[in-house]
């Protein structure tokens, strides 16, 4: 399978992937869970590992984001020794979907969906230029922020965080803001609510053009 086709799995089922995986096992450190997730996935659907390493990056930060969603909902949480553990809040959702003996591949996307979707994030939301951002934080750090981040419903906004915001604020074509939650944050990645970009350009309007009333406006 070329690299280029390679369509890595979506969130969802990443979700589902990951909660079965520690259903399964007494305890994971996070390092242990992503790499069982890689194989599971390079298996069952021919995602592949070899290649130029990209589709295995972008794989692993869908997985990391993943995980810090699940944080943030507190359907898992950090138990002893660095192992993660599904949270009483967790458990209390998968006994909903798992009666009696049914088995834990019956867990319907849909069940998660609908939980998710139902559930109420604490976040602690701050507005940072691009511009304080580089200059205050850690470099490192900003990177990797910016080089995850996902929009999967318009590639052009993904490409513009991941590889422009840098150019068009240093060429004053516009200056970008992001909204970063301090809650969820954590010393590998700041967690991205969203952002906005302002353009810098002058407005240049020919008045013979304009009627009376919107040459009065």
């Amino acid at each position: 399978m070329s690299g280029q086709n390679v369509k890595l799995p979506c969130f969802e089922t990443v979700i589902s992937q990951m909660i079965k995986n520690m259903c399964r096992s007494e305890g994971y450190k996070y390092s242990d869970l992503e790499a069982k997730l890689v194989e599971d996935f390079k298996v069952k659907i021919g995602f592949r590992q070899e290649g130029s390493g990209d589709e295995i990056f972008e794989f692993k930060e869908e997985i990391y984001w993943v995980f810090k969603y699940l944080k943030m909902i507190r359907f898992i949480q950090d138990g002893l020794d660095g192992l993660i553990c599904i949270s009483s809040e967790g458990m209390e959702f998968l006994n909903s979907q798992l009666p009696g003996e049914s088995k834990l591949e019956d867990i319907e996307l849909i069940g998660i969906k609908d939980y998710f979707n139902s559930f109420e994030l604490e976040l602690d939301p701050i507005v940072v230029s691009y511009k304080q951002l580089t200059e205050f934080a850690d470099k490192e750090k900003v990177n990797r922020t910016l080089s995850s981040f996902y929009c999967v419903k318009d590639p052009d906004i993904q490409d513009f965080v991941r590889r422009n915001m840098n150019k068009f604020d240093d060429k004053s074509i516009c200056r970008s803001y992001l909204i970063l939650d301090r809650k969820n944050s954590d010393d590998e990645n700041f967690c991205v609510l969203g952002f906005f970009a302002l353009a810098l350009k002058i407005l240049r309007v020919d008045q013979s053009k304009l009627s009376r009333k919107q040459k009065r406006i």
